[in-house]
């Protein structure tokens, strides 16, 4: 492991969700939508960060944001669509997606690293570009720290087999 892995390392509690977790969360929640939804490559943007992964899900007219964290006890998850399931079918297509692909998710750690080693002018010129890309960047600049994006729903491990 090289040194900027060691800084913003992988959760080994996320690394160790298995193919027949996540197909047990399909069946019980989405009757094999989630599964649907994967293998029609719907799945984009993928990235991960320490204990959290999320994507984007892509359907006809909408994109969905799906963020999935886990620790010890729980996963926690939560999704832009407007499903009363605990588990929607766009948070299983993601979980599908980092069981099977996940070397192609972007570790923002990596990002991090590299912004740590940035000058202050470099650093301004990034953020100028995120901002001109796409100005809704600028909600993180009038953000408070104790907002929270999005409200998770926990599934607790014990029930789908976590250990």
């Amino acid at each position: 492991m090289n040194e900027e892995t060691k800084k913003h390392p992988i959760s080994p509690m996320l690394s160790n969700i298995t193919q027949q977790q996540v197909t047990i969360l399909d069946q019980e929640n989405t009757d094999g939508d989630g599964w649907d939804f994967y293998c029609n490559g719907q799945v984009t943007n993928a990235i991960v960060f320490e204990d959290e992964i999320s994507a984007i899900v892509r359907e006809v007219v909408y994109d969905y944001k799906v963020k999935i964290k886990v620790n010890e006890y729980e996963v926690s998850c939560s999704c832009s669509c407007d499903s009363d399931k605990v588990v929607c079918n766009h948070v299983v297509a993601v979980l599908y997606s980092w069981v099977y692909d996940q070397a192609e998710f972007t570790n923002v750690g990596d990002y991090i690293n590299q912004l740590n080693k940035m000058d202050k002018k470099t650093l301004i010129d990034v953020m100028q570009r995120l901002l001109t890309d796409d100005p809704q960047n600028v909600k993180y600049f009038e953000r408070h720290g104790d907002e929270i994006d999005e409200e998770f729903s926990n599934i607790e491990f014990d029930s789908l087999g976590f250990e």
